[in-house]
């Protein structure tokens, strides 16, 4: 176990070494994302060395894997097992009067009570300013560094990033601020609203039943006036499959993929037209390659956002993206495709959600996909003064490509939390995910669906009556 636990250490140092970030499946304001993210399901920043908390979790785990091609269990294949996590979170922050940078790490343990053969250590490490530093008067600098190794159960439940961004802030005006203007004088917000979407999705489930994705960004800004800025960024990713003690669990889950590496590049400028609407134009670069693959995307769109109510805000684009491939084992739509998408976002005392659809394009995954369908969506609720929160979201993405008649997935989850005072949380979660690959020659499909009930301690009680918890395995 040790060794396990030494040896992942040992890759997440490798990987951060580089210099790589994720980068969102939707548009350009997605495409930078940097939150912080831990087992308390929230976004904190405290002053100095922190001992965060701990949380641990019982549950039931299934999938059936069907199909044909590379794998070595041919036909039909079920499993299932009873499982639980442990895990604790530390994290140091260093304030300022301008901006914070905050380092969280979490690390936890995922057991099998059937197979000791599927137990893993677990790992998140963020590195992350909170509101952008001011370098001077009209020039901002942001950056994050971001290394995640994560079994297929922790993937389940992990929360998705529009979840992370409506919990953090109870208030309209700045969660309906934060995605229109771009700009938020809320720490946890500020991070949360970065979170891009690709790792959220269903497509993950291609790198296997356990693997590592990392990266880093920076990012200047230039405020011209009050109203108009520029964002100028860059960065890069990688996300590839880790090995399993699990070799059955691990080859009915695995898809076959390569490691992919991405690097992208952004300009943007945004003008606030009044306090309620904003309008703005970016172009973007970005090239995921991978042993067979190699292509870049180079995408030029408009976008506009307004706040229709005391409690809506509405934000949507469109543009246009060109595909180039470089060296291409599979064959891409190199003409030019269109790009579009939108937000809807309603937030009251009680209730909140967020929905978004984004269309795409690009090959993030290196098997050959021309654009990509992604529709994700958030929904809260928690009363003021009330210990019980509940919470729902969903995810589908669906890829298209020159060889590839249907891949698609979806993974949708909820549950409730009730804060039993003095620190301790009682949660329970469902989680749902259906998946199906057609790249010749390989079909599978995988459905999984797991049960969990746990319990977290905080020593920081006041952070439990800020916002709804929604912690990580």
């Amino acid at each position: 176990m040790r060794n396990n636990l030494a040896a992942d250490v040992r890759r997440m140092a490798c990987v951060l070494a580089l210099g790589i970030i994720p980068i969102g499946a939707g548009n350009i304001l997605a495409q930078t994302p940097r939150f912080l993210s831990n087992p308390l399901g929230q976004n904190t920043y405290l002053s100095g060395f922190q001992f965060l908390g701990v949380t641990g979790s019982a549950g039931y785990f299934r999938s059936n894997l069907s199909g044909q091609g590379m794998t070595a269990f041919p036909g039909q294949q079920s499993y299932s097992d009873n499982q639980m996590s442990l895990g604790t979170t530390l994290g140091y922050t260093k304030m300022a009067r301008s901006t914070s940078i905050s380092v969280i790490y979490a690390p936890f343990y995922f057991g099998s009570l059937r197979s000791s053969s599927a137990n893993s250590w677990n790992h998140s490490l963020n590195i992350s300013t909170g509101t952008p530093r001011k370098l001077s008067p009209k020039v901002t600098f942001d950056f994050g560094v971001n290394a995640n190794i994560y079994s297929f159960q922790v993937f389940l439940f992990s929360p998705m990033g529009l979840g992370q961004a409506l919990t953090s802030t109870s208030n309209f005006d700045e969660l309906a601020g934060a995605f229109i203007r771009r700009n938020t004088t809320n720490d946890a917000l500020a991070a949360a609203m970065g979170g891009g979407q690709t790792l959220d999705l269903p497509t993950r489930a291609m790198y296997g039943d356990r693997n590592l994705s990392a990266g880093a960004q920076a990012s200047f800004g230039y405020h011209h006036s009050q109203r108009l800025t520029f964002t100028f960024g860059a960065g890069g990713m990688r996300l590839q499959p880790l090995p399993s003690s699990n070799s059955r669990q691990n080859q009915q889950i695995r898809f076959g993929f390569a490691p992919v590496n991405t690097a992208f590049g952004m300009a943007q400028m945004t003008y606030t037209l009044d306090p309620r609407t904003s309008i703005g134009v970016s172009a973007a670069v970005s090239r995921p390659f991978t042993r067979g693959q190699d292509t870049y995307t180079t995408t030029v769109q408009a976008n506009a956002g307004r706040i229709l109510t005391r409690s809506i805000f509405v934000s949507g684009y469109g543009g246009i993206a060109r595909i180039t491939a470089v060296a291409a084992t599979f064959p891409v739509q190199t003409a030019p495709q269109y790009v579009a998408g939108g937000m809807i976002g309603f937030r009251t005392r009680n209730h909140g959600f967020i929905v978004s659809a984004d269309r795409t394009a690009g090959d993030p995954f290196g098997i050959g996909s021309s654009s990509n369908l992604a529709i994700t969506g958030t929904w809260m609720w928690s009363r003021p003064g009330s210990s019980w929160s509940l919470y729902g979201n969903f995810g589908q993405q669906a890829l298209t490509s020159l060889g590839a008649s249907n891949t698609r997935g979806w993974r949708a989850g909820g549950g409730f939390s009730q804060v039993l005072g003095k620190g301790f949380v009682l949660f329970t979660d469902y989680a749902y995910f259906d998946f199906t690959a057609r790249l010749t020659p390989l079909q599978r499909s995988l459905t999984s669906s797991s049960v969990r009930i746990g319990g977290m301690w905080t020593p920081h009680v006041g952070l439990l009556r800020q916002q709804p918890q929604t912690p990580l395995p």
